[in-house]
């Protein structure tokens, strides 16, 4: 047999444990005692039984809590997918969209019997037949193989 109050073994229908020495008739009695003053103190509060709770429930609140935490999660994601989609295709048009050129100032005739601009005294100027011009106004032609 177990001691109730120090867990010690004691033989067998012993009165009182070796190691702590109490005495079991009246340890039981207490308790005994005890669980009778519970019985009649539950029974003048008149409470109605306690209903028998469904052995499922916890298992049926987390599944519903963890449904509710996916769905608002994937809310989230999707939202910030979409946001993302909307900022790529917003960079895209920016980059894809012509450049609107400004408008080039109209040529200015100059004025005056020196109108053409002095060129340098190493300038050629080409014409699209592969003849060269020199500032001084003898024409080379090109003599590229």
């Amino acid at each position: 047999m177990k001691c109730p109050s120090c867990g010690a073994t004691a033989p067998e229908g012993a009165p009182e444990c070796a190691a702590c020495g109490v005495i079991f008739a009246k340890f039981e009695e207490k308790r005994r005692r005890e669980r009778e003053e519970a019985q009649a103190a539950l029974a003048r509060l008149n409470l109605p039984p306690t209903p028998e709770l469904d052995p499922h429930l916890g298992r049926r609140v987390a599944i519903v809590v963890g449904a509710a935490w996916a769905a608002v999660m994937g809310f989230f994601i999707v939202k910030e997918l979409i946001r993302k989609n909307q900022r790529e295709a917003a960079a895209r048009a920016r980059f894809a969209a012509p450049v609107a050129a400004a408008p080039m100032p109209a040529p200015v005739a100059p004025a005056g019997p020196s109108a053409a601009p002095a060129l340098p005294a190493h300038a050629v100027i080409a014409d699209p037949s592969g003849q060269f011009t020199t500032p001084s106004g003898e024409t080379v032609s090109d003599h590229r193989p």
